[in-house]
């Protein structure tokens, strides 16, 4: 997942995307351990549908971070539901993998513009 990751610097911080076969949530949180500040790892699961897992690092939670209505509100975008925490959450979709990564990345450095 590490080799694999894609990144973007966004002010001081770094958000990451990258996909594995399986443990999604474990590859976002070695990510974030590894110094990514937001990873978002995409599966695809065998029956076609996606699934993204999404972590952060505390210090954005506490700027106003909130993953858990981030990735509902990408879920519901592309077809189908995401939820979670404010640190750890996550999608299951239909819709292309790439598309909802894109997304993620893209809400999240609009988010994060708005920090002071």
């Amino acid at each position: 997942a590490a080799m694999r990751t894609k990144i973007e610097r966004v002010n001081n911080y770094i958000i990451g995307i990258s996909y594995v076969d399986s443990y999604g949530g474990a590859a976002a949180s070695m990510l974030i351990n590894i110094g990514i500040d937001v990873a978002f790892v995409g599966t695809i699961k065998e029956d076609g549908t996606v699934r993204v897992s999404g972590r952060t690092k505390r210090e954005l939670i506490l700027k106003g971070l909130n993953l858990g209505k981030l990735m509902e509100e990408i879920g519901i975008k592309n077809n189908g539901t995401g939820g979670g925490h404010n640190g750890a959450a996550g999608i299951d979709a239909l819709d292309h993998l790439d598309k909802i990564l894109f997304d993620c990345i893209e809400k999240t450095k609009r988010l994060i513009l708005k920090f002071k």
